[in-house]
């Protein structure tokens, strides 16, 4: 983890000065736009939008955890979610019918704490 202080803090009045900000991929992106055309660039850093990525798609999320893919179909083709279930009755009727467990695990008993701890 880094800390950054200074001018390079990320609060720093004056970071927009030293830190290059998202303008040469807004001239990239917009050749013949307002950038093109002589507008001039913003100032201060409240005025500058950065792009915020996308939130990912959670059957991608689980892929890169787990490496499954909860979407690949056996058949070779690809899984389209209808609906998701989210009432806990619905869930444990679906669970019942399909014969799966449907009430939580026990939990195991606490392990036991050394009294004497080693120096």
């Amino acid at each position: 983890m880094l800390s950054y202080y200074g001018v390079l803090a990320p609060a720093a009045s004056r970071r927009d000065e030293i830190v290059p900000g998202p303008q040469a991929d807004e001239e990239a992106a917009d050749p013949g736009g307002e950038a093109g055309r002589g507008a001039e660039p913003t100032a201060g850093r409240g005025n500058r939008k950065r792009p915020r990525p996308e939130r990912m798609f959670w059957a991608e999320l689980i892929k890169r955890v787990i490496l499954e893919d909860v979407l690949d179909c056996p058949c070779g083709g690809r899984r389209k979610v209808l609906a998701m279930v989210f009432d806990p009755a619905s869930i444990e009727r679906v669970l019942r019918h399909l014969g799966l467990p449907h009430a939580a695990r026990e939990r195991a008993p606490p392990r036991g704490v050394e009294v004497g701890l080693p120096y």
